[in-house]
């Protein structure tokens, strides 16, 4: 994420970071605090860089622009989302008048097919009565 400052802001930042430098190690080397202090206002220019801090400002910025378009594909669901919802509420306002309801299922008011029940036939009747009651009797 980059934070965008004004000008105004990074002086006042820098100002700010001069005074927690000179109140930490200001009073016992002052040589390293005008170097600090050299750096801090003379800015980016005098600062060499080494290739580490090249090959990270190079994956901050591979990284801005993965979120930037992390952020667009989010924008753009978001609108597809609003969009399909406002659809969705369209046509149930349309079904929902006709049919008095939210949701209209035809198939709901269709009957199954019944089917007879049909009775079970023995050639003897009563004859696996008979056998469970052997079976418990045992």
């Amino acid at each position: 994420m980059a934070l965008q400052l004004s000008r105004r802001e990074v002086d006042d930042l820098r100002s700010s970071l001069d005074r927690a430098i000179y109140r930490t190690i200001g009073k016992s080397d002052s040589s390293l605090l005008s170097t600090v202090s050299s750096c801090l206002s003379s800015g980016d220019k005098d600062v060499k860089r080494s290739r580490h801090d090249e090959k990270e400002e190079k994956e901050d910025k591979k990284e801005e622009k993965k979120n930037g378009v992390e952020a667009l594909a989010a924008n753009i669901r978001a609108k597809r989302r609003e969009e399909f919802r406002a659809q969705l509420s369209g046509a149930a306002s349309v079904e929902g008048a006709g049919a008095g309801a939210r949701w209209h299922d035809e198939r709901v008011q269709a009957r199954a097919p019944v089917r007879t029940r049909r009775p079970l036939r023995f050639h003897e009747p009563g004859k696996f009565t008979q056998m469970g009651d052997r079976l418990r009797m045992k």
